[in-house]
């Protein structure tokens, strides 16, 4: 008697590292998450209520509101978008918590128990969540509009101590608790950190208070050792164009890259997993277009993948590229996926209405390439650990449930040809999350097996499919 997966997942997430040699025919541009290549076809939340969706604001409190975020996954899972990139300290207004000096003590009773939230109902519906933690609004003093923890937190940056305050009241507990939520795609330091950073022959914008290069760089270079010194998962940031992205002219120079970081923070762990860059129109005449034909990703030689965290939904603010022609063109100029700006439409830039039906089609054309997996509807071998064991009697196929509290029940079902399966029997973990199923299958030939798993909450999940012979 034989027993294999049809399908087996490399672990929980890993990621190669390619450089420039891209081909038509392969999918080595793509991220690859739970061992099978991704592109991200997807949209910024990225906010309700800005800076105020987690944790409690300390005047205007809890501001989460769960009917508008369920509305929100069930319109992504409707129209093929499979990632939603989403705001979370933005400038600190209501989180995280910081002391009477500026460092941070960590979050609010109601931070996890929201963010929790967010991400059952992102994994119900089937969709990754990329969080962003800072956006450069940290460095601006706003704080007269919204209180007194709007901004003005640049000692966060440039205090190293501060910065290890937050990492470790924040960062790394964060990290641990999430690291195994099958749908958390990768943790983004900061959006668009270049408009905080001082730059020669430029004045920084209103209300800003900026921080050197070198500064901003050790900022992220401490954070992305911590996150992967305590979780499995990825790391970005969200660079504001390619101009800070790249060593190739006219570009800046890469900011982000390996190199940058670890002469700013010396430490192996201080890196980017890939690279993220944002487009708006002002771009174009200086090549800085991810949507321009004449320059793909290969142009700019980056040595991770790259993808597109910005574009604007609205082609009153975009008028060079059709919404079709942008996913079309980020696809065939190999990056790793994109992302329109934004669900809510506040600012004018574009809203859900402008562009749903292009990533609907985008969706249609490559399936394969957007959901290969789908998160949490499948459950993996990483997250249930299966183990098998035969003896001339009977087998012994057992598994481990990740969290035993959540779990209502497992049903085993089983199938002649693969895909008209019965129930065949409902089976409970022990308090250890620990799973024993005996089976003794006579059936000539092929006989398939999967396992549905139920929660408490009401989440379903469905495991591969296993083959005995």
């Amino acid at each position: 008697m034989r027993i294999k997966l049809i399908y087996y997942y490399l672990g929980f997430t890993s990621l190669c590292f390619y450089g420039s040699a891209f081909s038509q025919n392969d999918n080595k541009h793509l991220i690859s998450f739970e061992g099978k290549s991704i592109f991200i076809n997807g949209m910024n939340v990225p906010w309700n209520s800005f800076g105020s969706d987690v944790g409690n604001h300390y005047m205007w409190g809890n501001n989460y509101k769960p009917e508008w975020f369920e509305k929100m996954f069930s319109d992504c899972e409707a129209n093929g978008i499979n990632c939603v990139r989403m705001w979370i300290h933005t400038d600190g207004r209501a989180n995280p918590e910081f002391d009477q000096n500026g460092s941070v003590k960590g979050v609010d009773s109601d931070f996890y128990p929201v963010l929790d939230d967010i991400f059952l109902r992102a994994k119900n519906h089937g969709v990754l969540l990329m969080p962003c933690l800072w956006s450069f609004d940290m460095c601006k003093d706003t704080r007269k509009d919204a209180g007194m923890y709007a901004g003005f937190h640049t000692d966060l940056i440039t205090d190293t101590l501060k910065t290890r305050s937050y990492i470790n009241n924040v960062v790394i507990p964060m990290v641990k608790r999430y690291d195994k939520h099958c749908n958390l795609f990768a943790w983004e330091i900061c959006n668009e950190p270049e408009w905080a950073v001082k730059r020669e022959g430029e004045d920084a914008m209103d209300k800003m208070i900026p921080v050197t290069l070198h500064e901003m760089q050790r900022f992220h270079a401490m954070i992305a050792a911590a996150i992967h010194k305590n979780s499995s998962r990825m790391v970005t940031t969200g660079s504001a164009s390619l101009k800070w992205n790249s060593d190739v002219a006219p570009a800046s120079g890469n900011w982000w890259s390996n190199e940058a970081l670890q002469k700013s923070y010396p430490d192996k762990d201080a890196y980017l997993d890939f690279y993220q860059i944002h487009y708006y129109d002002w771009m174009h005449q200086w090549k800085f277009d991810p949507f321009n034909k004449d320059y793909p990703v290969e142009y700019w030689k980056l040595d991770k993948p790259c993808l597109i965290g910005e574009q604007p939904g609205s082609l009153e603010k975009d008028n060079l590229y059709p919404n079709d022609d942008k996913v079309n063109n980020a696809y065939d100029n190999h990056y790793t996926g994109h992302m329109f700006w934004s669900y809510n439409g506040g600012d004018g830039y574009g809203g859900f209405d402008d562009f749903k039906l292009s990533c609907k089609k985008l969706f249609e054309a490559h399936k394969e390439d957007i959901f290969p997996i789908i998160p949490c509807k499948t459950l993996s071998p990483s997250n249930l650990q299966f183990k098998i064991e035969k003896s001339k009697d009977k087998n012994k196929l057992s598994w481990k449930a990740e969290d035993a509290a959540k779990v209502a029940y497992f049903d085993i079902e089983k199938s002649s040809d693969g895909v008209n399966f019965k129930w065949v029997r409902r089976i409970t973990a022990n308090e250890n999350g620990d799973v024993d199923y005996f089976y003794n299958d006579k059936t000539e030939g092929k006989t398939f097996y999967r396992i549905k798993l139920k929660e408490m909450g009401g989440f379903e999940g469905t495991s591969e499919v296993f083959v005995i012979e």
